[in-house]
């Protein structure tokens, strides 16, 4: 970046952002919710554990900026086309190491969701906003220089560069 007092080029502080697989489904539930409820709310995260290996910095991102970005990839084997679909800003994020916290769900709750309403979590992310987004994985700069690979979203978050 250029400042305009002294015209020296300055680092940009490199941002986390989170991609996680999501049911279109799902996700369009949330996206209601938001719209119709004009207030954020809860999404739980199970069976993600390494969300625990970047904690501090995303609680850092959310004190120093508001929020961090949650880029929401439509899963093939769940409906969606294999791209990001969604970048939610997560406002506020609460973690349980060991994973047994129990979640309800408000948007699979109200839609008739039984029987997958409540499960243990790992963490639960209050999306303040949801936007709709074209992203090809490619795309992204991986934060942490492992492959971008969508097969390890099955069972973990992807850490990469967030995108301007």
């Amino acid at each position: 970046m250029i400042t305009t007092d002294t015209m020296e080029e300055t680092e940009m502080p490199v941002r986390l952002a989170l991609v996680g697989a999501v049911g279109r489904a799902g996700m369009e539930r949330h996206v209601e919710l938001l719209r119709r409820e004009q207030r954020p709310h809860f999404d739980g995260w199970g069976r993600l554990r390494n969300v625990l290996d970047v904690r501090a910095q995303l609680e850092r991102q959310i004190s120093e900026s508001g929020a961090f970005r949650l880029l929401a990839y439509a899963s093939k084997a769940r409906g969606g086309d294999g791209r990001i679909r969604w970048i939610a800003e997560v406002d506020h994020a609460l973690f349980y190491p060991d994973g047994r916290h129990p979640f309800v769900d408000p948007a699979h709750d109200e839609w008739g969701g039984a029987g997958h309403a409540e499960y243990p979590v790992y963490a639960e992310f209050r999306y303040a906003k949801i936007l709709p987004t074209c992203i090809e994985l490619e795309e992204l700069t991986s934060w942490d220089d492992r492959l971008l690979d969508p097969q390890r979203l099955r069972s973990s978050f992807l850490f990469v560069v967030e995108p301007s």
